[in-house]
């Protein structure tokens, strides 16, 4: 009898525990999977993470109608105690005066104030500036509600004047896109549902210039010609949400001057005639979160899919300011503080993201896909950048050049492949008189030049925590490429006073996965000087785990591979990266 109780005993509480499980596993089902409400849970929190942000703090609860970012305790510590990395200066006083510290990046971070400390907390700093971006949309006041009708935008442009805190939805189901739409301060224009028909050529669709407070939602543009989508100069707290930007003859976003707190979030841009999007001057606090941005033409670097740039602005009604031959140590009006996140750049003409020269922004969780030249170029006195869970795959194939733009980037005297494409192939990310870069935790593979590549002069960057594979699909007769590569050029391509032509000093190397058929997983040039190297796993390389050129010190320490190494040993510290010998010639 107590044997039976026993058993029976055992399956009540067996039945019992798995329709708990079952409920619970109801409740998580709705709350997590279909975002239903569930009635009296307790938010424990009022902040939302970011689409595509894994939630790394059991506290973080989704709550509606809200965006935000919880910072984590781990976010205040540096990234060089957080990982027991080595001081990023390591060199003697006499070595850092001759080769680091006079380079023209070094002089521009000081010039703009900045110091090392400033560069290693990057997941508060990102997250800081999100939130704050923010909380001033959300404060911005837009509490009196209109319903328009009206059938042309030189209408609407007529009912804007002279409306204040205004919140325009437009009721009617078609409007002709008769003039150029030019906003007011301090007003939403609500288009959801709007077919837009443009029924003349016009230079600019929408003009914002020297405004406050302008929202744009829900527009679709790709009906009839026009040569700047939407032009934004010299303005403050704009947003464009949830816009379709197609087929601009030139580019579709255009933001020039000095502009603070922009948010531009799940817009769709296609089919740009020459580049999709420049941000361009002193343009700091921005979200540019969610956006898609496909078959964008145009091949040099200034008509990437997205240019993050600081060439001079002579005149604010174009974004074809002609290039400037400055020292990169003297420009000074440069974005920064932006949080570029969860963006899907595919099939550019040229590279995907081109930063030049801009600092201390945020790319994070993008994904950059089969652009024809780098996924990503950190270039010309880019510092201070964090990227990071980025997959930047299949770039740098350089199928879409013409010979005039192989003549442009200096690689005509190469040829072309049986294919038409360049031999010289591009790397996934580059990083070229850059320094205090963070590049971790990204997956970068099938690039066609490289993974991770410093062209020269890289001073002070981490890379880390990355899983880089396959980065040789380029090889060739004459090319081959590498998981991770630092170079050297000593003669520019030009003559110029723009540069430095050095060699890449002082970057740590660590912890990061390569494998894939790389010539070597990883390669240094000529005069590479204090670059530490652990931690890294290289497997499945052609010919060599790691290949050095210099004959100049390097740190190494506890890297593993199956293959061996050639002109420096996988660990030739002992496992110390801290002691560092004096230079050799």
């Amino acid at each position: 009898m107590n044997k039976f109780f026993s058993k029976h005993g055992l399956r009540i509480l067996f039945t019992v525990l798995v329709v708990y499980g079952l409920f619970t596993s109801l409740i998580l089902y709705k709350i997590i999977v279909k975002k239903e409400p569930v009635k009296d849970m307790v938010m424990t929190s009022t902040r939302q993470f970011v689409p595509g942000e894994q939630i790394k703090d059991l506290e973080i609860k989704e709550i509606p109608d809200e965006s935000r970012i919880e910072l984590l305790d781990t976010d205040y510590e540096s990234l060089l105690d957080m990982y027991e990395m080595p001081p990023l200066a390591r060199m003697d006083t006499a070595d850092a005066t001759e080769l680091v510290d006079n380079l023209m990046i070094m002089r521009r971070v000081r010039n703009l104030g900045y110091e090392e400390s400033d560069f290693l907390t990057p997941e508060k700093s990102y997250k800081l500036i999100y939130t704050d971006v923010a909380d001033y949309m959300d404060n911005r006041d837009y509490s009196s509600y209109y319903e328009f009708d009206g059938q042309k935008i030189s209408e609407l442009n007529d009912f804007m004047k002279g409306k204040k805190n205004a919140y325009i939805k437009l009721t009617t189901l078609s409007m002709d896109w008769d003039e150029t739409l030019i906003p007011v301060s301090n007003v939403t224009i609500d288009a959801a549902g709007v077919v837009f028909t443009m029924t003349k050529e016009l230079d600019k669709a929408v003009h914002i210039v020297e405004l406050e407070n302008v929202a744009l939602r829900n527009f679709v543009i790709e009906d009839g010609v026009y040569n700047w989508g939407i032009f934004v100069v010299c303005s403050t707290g704009i947003s464009i949400e949830d816009t379709v930007l197609n087929n601009a003859a030139c580019k579709a976003l255009v933001v020039l001057g000095e502009n603070k707190y922009l948010d531009i979030s799940r817009c769709s841009i296609d089919n740009s005639g020459n580049g999709s999007v420049i941000l361009n001057g002193d343009i700091s606090r921005v979200i540019f979160e969610s956006n898609t941005i496909t078959n964008t033409k145009g091949t040099p670097n200034f008509s990437a899919a997205v240019v993050i740039t600081s060439i001079p602005i002579p005149d604010y009604n174009t974004a074809y300011n002609p290039f400037v031959e400055e020292p990169i140590c003297d420009r000074y009006a440069s974005p920064h503080e932006m949080v570029v996140l969860s963006n899907y750049v595919y099939k550019s003409n040229s590279s995907g993201i081109y930063s030049d020269g801009s600092y201390c922004n945020y790319f994070i969780d993008n994904t950059l896909y089969l652009n024809d030249k780098e996924g990503m170029c950190l270039d010309a006195g880019s510092f201070g950048n964090y990227v990071s869970g980025n997959t930047i795959k299949q770039n740098g194939g350089r199928r879409r050049q013409t010979l005039a733009d192989l003549e442009n980037d200096f690689v005509q005297d190469f040829g072309t492949l049986s294919d038409g494409s360049s031999p010289a192939k591009l790397p996934g990310l580059s990083i070229d008189n850059s320094a205090y870069n963070i590049v971790m935790n990204n997956y970068i593979c099938d690039n066609y030049g490289s993974g991770v590549k410093m062209v020269r002069v890289g001073v002070r960057n981490i890379i880390a925590d990355n899983v880089i594979a396959n980065n040789n699909r380029g090889q060739s007769e004459n090319f081959h490429f590498f998981g991770i590569e630092l170079g050297y050029a000593a003669k520019p391509d030009y003559e110029t006073v723009m540069l430095d032509f050095a060699a890449c000093y002082e970057n740590i190397i660590c912890r990061n996965i390569i494998t894939g058929e790389h010539y070597a997983g990883i390669f240094m040039a000529e005069e590479c000087y204090i670059n530490d190297f652990y931690d890294n796993v290289i497997m499945d390389a052609v010919f060599w785990s790691m290949e050095s050129l210099s004959s100049r010190f390097n740190a190494t320490s506890n890297n593993l591979s199956d293959i061996s190494s050639r002109g420096i040993d996988l660990s030739n510290t002992n496992g110390g990266i801290m002691s560092y010998p004096a230079m050799t010639e």
